[in-house]
């Protein structure tokens, strides 16, 4: 493989990572919402991975005996892990580098600058970009490959407790 084709394996596989996180996410939500994977399913549906997440935290403290650390740590990790992906997936690729397996990866958003250009006036500038190895994307695969790991054992662990059944 040349370079190039080494980093887009390397993007897809993080997609396809991240895809998966989210269908546990999916999963997750549609057995605290309904036996019927199908009503969980049209309730989740045209959420974003942000929204399975906020629902997810709202939901879960009805459905537990006890605060489920272990989910809302995966959730906390997950959502700083969730934005360096964005950066990736939705950044500008320039192959400047990417002979030395390295590609500047910029995000077109204007940055506030931190100095006042004149009295009463903030600076602003694009975004010049970070400079992304072929390992940074595996490490980042590897991490969210690890909480989906842990996930999938929360979600295999969860005993739904009947919100209607004030004996438990």
């Amino acid at each position: 493989m040349n370079p190039e084709e080494t980093f887009q394996c390397a993007v897809g596989k993080l997609i396809f990572v991240f895809g998966d996180f989210e269908e546990l996410l999916t999963c997750y939500l549609c057995k605290l919402i309904n036996h019927d994977e199908c009503v969980g399913r049209a309730v989740t549906d045209d959420l974003m991975v942000t929204g399975k997440i906020k629902l997810l935290r709202k939901l879960a403290p009805y459905f537990h005996h006890q605060p489920d650390h272990e989910l809302f740590a995966i959730l906390k990790d997950f959502e700083g892990l969730k934005n360096k992906r964005n950066g990736f997936i939705h950044g500008t690729w320039h192959n400047a580098l990417i002979e030395q397996g390295i590609l500047l990866c910029s995000q077109r958003k204007f940055i506030v600058e931190k100095k006042q250009v004149k009295k009463g006036r903030t600076s602003f500038r694009l975004s010049q970009g970070d400079l992304i190895k072929i390992e940074d994307i595996e490490a980042l695969t590897n991490e969210i490959e690890s909480l989906k790991d842990r996930l999938s054992i929360v979600n295999d662990n969860l005993h739904v407790l009947d919100i209607h059944d004030t004996t438990k």
